[in-house]
């Protein structure tokens, strides 16, 4: 064994067995050393130096030499301290000679540890020492002398290390030291200046050793040496080819950042043919962050296909396989992911990069069959791409059969079969046929196993993308799919995992890295058919776009990834509408339901010039609604339920198609009778010449099971004495208690509706208040709806609908019915019992036992009823509603929903009980501006004080629905008790700012300048408040100051905003 490798064999003893830290070699040869090999801290954090000698023999005077050779004298307390190096605090020798049996040995290391104690730790490792230590390191013994020496010296079977695969050893120390090959380094070192060429030839015979034993980015720095070498040496042809290679391998490998920078003022004009090829290569390391540049890549592709270079094929793969990841061929004319503005001939330069394709694949040189696979698959994606947009009969067969039976032939690798499979897959997918989709992915999983199990993985995880024929969403086992596996690899795999490096580059918000590294993930997931993975890339690509402030960008992203639901958010909270008809007219499957929920969010912002289209796609994809898989994400569906969203802007022509499309769902139920109730309500209320039509629909859906949205939207669209009101007076005659509801909601009392509200006004009466329970209910509407009964018993007056006895809480089998004191209170005059009703909700509301949702209802029922209730109890409903603002006093069963906004909590609930405070407070304002309303003398301007001054605290909630009341509060007492209505327009919650006109109108028209803010407000709901109030505005104003704002509204970009400012002016007569 040589000293160096001893050197190494002892440095590994003090990392392995000692556990050394920070440990290294000090110096090199021919380096001054100062007697030491090994620096290092051990476990204690101590510095220790180390001396090797690798010696048969060793004598009491050369140990005692090589200590004071590092040491000096040892150290006397009180005089100078002798300088060592590193100031260690222990020294050791390490020696291949025997020091335990030879006595003289023992004596003098004996004598020197006594002589330096309290100084120095001495320490001398011999041969038995380290043959004792090494015989329970197995891994280092074969490293050293060959897992047959580790077999018989430590009795086990040292761990195998793969030819080919670098090893631990090689990755700390260095390859080089490991593979023998630092004296040929050295040498191209020093023949760099004198011999350039002899050294680049030296480079590349470490280089290829390197990158055959498992180092290929430390062969890549000796390859990028041969040609600095090369080029020094005049042959810049050897360099540009050893240069571009580099950059090739980069581009394999995945590098998001790899340049070709090398060419740069550094080499002389080259060829025509390299010239061309360091174009198609610039452009193709540009890919990720500029998108595909075919005006400078097509000419060079021509040059260098007509030279027949070796790399003609490879290079016209890349370039049309990032075309078709562009979506160069989806779109008539192209439109781009990335990267500036498309020429204007993009859609010639596509036609020619295809023709360049098929050329490619018809040359007869020698190519790789994975390279020829791939550009077959990109032309076959292309092809199929281009004939869905133009809706011609190219089917998935056509365009992948050769290619699946040249895999079925073996003519095509395990690898590309399985991606041709996997893309086959896709392109079913694409095409609705999911069954077909799924088998190509399973053969997929056949053709990948077992070399590419990360392949495997994600065919199965593509599965779950789609629904097969039987509108069944297959759930493979993925946990322990993954753990049967053998390995994560993948075709088209970067060197580095490009998801992580995304989600670190977002989370560390450097967006320009994490939007290179999502490029590669949607090149890699839709090269590979791995649909899953395509979708999880395009939704972070689209976060990544958000965080660009990228917002066209972004939701075009979203739609492309068949996040429906991130995407129709984003469409929702945007201030202009985005085109996206091509989307639905020719998208994916996932992209089309994406945009029809896109289109539904931005319903209000589309032009209406636009609203035919778009009303025409939707009714034609919907027509399949009823028989498509009942799943989220399907187009028929989604389709469906956007009509909903643009029902009111319907034309004469679309009308019959659209009430025809309902009809059956709204004579049987079914999944989308609600969307069909839906329907009909907007078609209600914007065609009046169609409403006696379209009442008979609704009546048909309330004798379904759906029957609670059928009767929202009759409460909903409901005039006075109008057919609907006759519809539900007939069923409340009946014994309908929705249409009794409904009549209780319109102050409608019929004499049904009497009866109803004195017997729920008994039941209410007897509900027990202030005493602890074991069980609660989650809440209801039960107090409100009582409310609502007794308010209509209000309205109408006294009359004897039941007597007590009726109302009384037990009926004996025989004998006097003896009524309570709640039947005969809820039988009586009507203004006791609407009293006793409310001091009864006070009660409720006030019960800290209760649940939190039950106190809302009580406080919601208030609200109900302060509107018909006298002066006097209006305030003392104001005062009391005040005081439990204040201090609402929830009780631990209301946990869950208290706490229910902290994600980390596990149990969590969102009933309305959390914002009873702010309930409480917005009844308590509307009650005392009732009661002021009726009895001016009843002010009391520290109550008013108080409301202002809570409601200002609660507006800085974090809680939209808190914020909410509190600036509906704040609005409601603006004229009586100052309010600063500013501060309520610059709110960040639209909620908020919607609800500052009320004020403003209470206010008489102060300060003058508010609603011209606010009618330039981004969200179209404060936009329409200030349309609401516009004839009182114009009133409050007058005419000349008026007409900026009007013509503001008369333009705007929302139709809702337009169509109520319409409303107002023309129910005030004004134009």
């Amino acid at each position: 064994m040589s000293p160096e490798v001893f050197e190494r064999l002892v440095l590994e003893y003090m990392w392995s067995v000692e556990a050394a830290r920070d440990v290294h070699v000090y110096g090199r040869r021919g380096q001054k050393q100062y007697g030491l090999d090994i620096v290092g801290e051990d476990r204690g954090r101590r510095r220790f130096v180390c001396q090797v000698r690798r010696l048969q023999a060793i004598t009491p005077t050369e140990i005692r030499a090589a200590v004071v050779d590092y040491a000096g004298p040892p150290r006397i307390s009180g005089e100078p301290a002798t300088a060592r190096r590193f100031d260690a605090s222990r020294f050791v020798l390490a020696t291949a000679a025997s020091t335990h049996d030879d006595t003289a040995l023992v004596d003098e290391i004996t004598a020197l540890q006594g002589e330096y104690r309290g100084d120095l730790e001495i320490e001398v490792i011999g041969i038995e020492h380290l043959s004792v230590k090494l015989r329970e390191a197995a891994g280092i013994v074969a490293a050293f002398f060959g897992p047959a020496w580790a077999h018989a010296f430590c009795g086990v079977e040292p761990p195998a290390s793969s030819p080919g695969h670098a090893t631990g050893f090689g990755l700390l120390e260095g390859p080089l030291a490991e593979q023998g090959l630092e004296h040929m380094a050295t040498h191209a070192e020093q023949v760099r200046e004198t011999e350039p060429t002899v050294a680049a030839g030296i480079c590349r015979a470490i280089a290829d050793k390197l990158e055959a034993s498992g180092y290929p980015g430390h062969a890549e720095v000796f390859r990028h040496r041969a040609g600095d070498d090369l080029r020094r040496a005049g042959d810049f042809a050897g360099a540009f080819d050893m240069f571009w290679q580099l950059g090739f391998d980069s581009l394999l490998r995945g590098d998001t950042q790899a340049r070709l920078a090398e060419f740069s003022n550094r080499m002389p004009v080259l060829d025509e043919v390299r010239q061309a090829k360091s174009t198609v290569l610039t452009t193709a390391l540009a890919w990720y962050g500029q998108g595909s540049d075919l005006t400078t890549s097509i000419p060079a592709l021509r040059n260098v296909l007509d030279a027949d270079d070796p790399q003609a094929l490879a290079l016209v793969t890349v370039v049309v396989e990032q075309a078709v990841v562009d979506q160069l061929f989806s779109t008539d004319p192209p439109k781009p992911m990335v990267g500036a503005e498309p020429p204007a001939d993009l859609m010639t330069l596509a036609d020619a990069l295809l023709a360049i394709g098929e050329r490619a694949l018809a040359s007869t040189g020698p190519a790789s069959r994975a390279w020829r696979a791939r550009l077959r698959c990109a032309l076959a994606d292309a092809g199929l791409e281009r004939s869905h947009r133009a809706r011609n009969s190219t089917t998935v067969d056509q365009a992948y059969g050769s290619l699946i039976s040249d895999v079925t032939a073996g003519r095509i690798p395990p690898g590309p079969a399985a991606m041709v499979h996997a893309r086959a897959g896709r392109a079913y997918a694409v095409a609705g046929e999911p069954d077909q989709a799924i088998d190509s992915w399973r053969r997929a999983v056949m053709a990948a196993l077992p070399e590419f199990g990360g392949d495997a993985r994600e065919a199965f995880r593509s599965m779950t993308r789609v629904v097969n024929s039987r509108g069944e969403v297959l759930l493979p086992d993925l946990a322990r799919i993954s753990q049967a596996v053998p390995n994560r690899r993948t075709f088209l795999a970067a060197a580095s995992d490009p998801a992580i490096a995304a989600l670190d580059a977002l989370r560390d918000r450097s967006v320009q890295q994490a939007f290179l590294s999502v490029r590669r993930c949607i090149w890699e997931a839709r090269l590979s058919g791995h649909l899953y993975d395509e979708g999880w890339a395009q939704a972070t690509f689209a976060d990544v776009l958000k965080a660009a402030d990228r917002p066209d960008a972004e939701l075009t992203n979203r739609i492309a990834a068949g996040d429906g639901k991130r995407a129709a958010a984003a469409a929702a909270a945007r201030s202009d509408w985005l085109d996206v008809l091509e989307q639905l007219q020719y998208g994916t499957p996932w992209a089309v339901a994406a945009a029809a929920q896109v289109l539904a969010a931005e319903a209000d912002l589309v032009p209406d010039d636009a609203v035919r289209q778009i009303l025409h796609r939707l009714i034609e994809l919907a027509e399949t609604a009823a028989t498509s898989p009942a799943v989220a994400g399907q187009p028929p569906g989604a389709a469906f339920h956007a009509l909903t969203s643009f029902a009111h802007r319907i034309d004469a022509d679309h009308f019959g198609s659209l009430v025809q499309l309902v009809r059956p769902h709204l004579v049987e139920a079914n999944r989308l009778t609600e969307p069909s109730i839906g329907i009909v309500r907007e078609l209600y209320r914007a065609l009046p010449e169609h409403r006696d039509e379209l009442a008979v629909l609704l009546t048909a859906a309330l004798d379904q099971s759906h029957q609670a949205h059928a009767w929202r939207a009759v409460r909903a669209l409901h005039e006075p004495a109008d057919r609907l009101e006759s519809i539900t007076r007939d069923r409340a005659r009946n014994g309908d208690d929705d249409a009794i509801d409904s009549l209780s909601q319109w102050r409608v009392a019929t004499p049904e509706v009497r009866v109803a509200a004195r017997r729920s006004a008994a039941n209410l009466l007897r509900t027990p208040t202030g005493h602890p329970r074991t069980s609660w209910g989650f809440g209801g509407s039960n107090a409100t709806l009582t409310a609502m009964r007794v308010a209509t018993l209000m309205t109408d007056g006294d009359n004897e609908d039941l007597p007590p006895e009726a109302l009384a809480l037990a009926q004996p089998e025989e004998g006097p019915i003896e009524p309570d004191v709640m039947a005969i209170t809820a039988a009586g005059p009507v203004q006791p019992l609407a009293a006793a009703v409310v001091n009864k909700l006070l009660d409720l509301a006030a019960d800290s036992h209760d649940m939190a949702v039950s106190r809302a209802d009580a406080v919601a029922a208030l609200a109900v009823l302060v509107e018909v209730m006298p002066a006097n109890t209006q305030l003392d409903i104001a005062r009391r509603l005040v005081a439990l603002a204040r201090e609402p006093e929830f009780g631990p069963q209301d946990d869950a929903e208290v706490y229910g906004a902290d994600p980390l909590r596990g149990f969590r609930m969102n009933l309305g009980g959390r914002t009873l405070a702010s309930r409480a407070l917005r009844t308590a304002a509307q009650a005392y501006k009732s009661a002021l309303a009726s009895d001016p003398a009843l002010a009391d301007a520290d109550l008013a004080t108080g409301m202002r001054t809570l409601a200002e605290a609660m507006l800085r909630s974090d809680d939209g629905t808190e914020a909410q009341d509190a600036a509906a509060s704040l609005a409601i007492i603006a004229e009586l008790v100052p309010v600063d209505l500013l501060r309520l327009a610059s709110h960040p919650s639209s909620e908020v700012r919607a609800l500052v006109m009320h004020g403003w109108v209470a206010t008489a028209g102060h300060p003058s300048s508010l609603p011209l803010q606010l009618a330039a407000d981004p969200d179209a709901r404060v936009r329409r408040s200030v349309a609401q109030f516009a004839n009182t505005v114009v009133a409050i104003l007058g005419q000349a100051d008026s007409v900026e704002l009007v013509n503001r509204l008369r333009t705007d970009r929302a139709w809702s905003v337009r169509d109520r400012l319409d409303r107002a002016l023309s129910d005030s007569g004004g134009t």
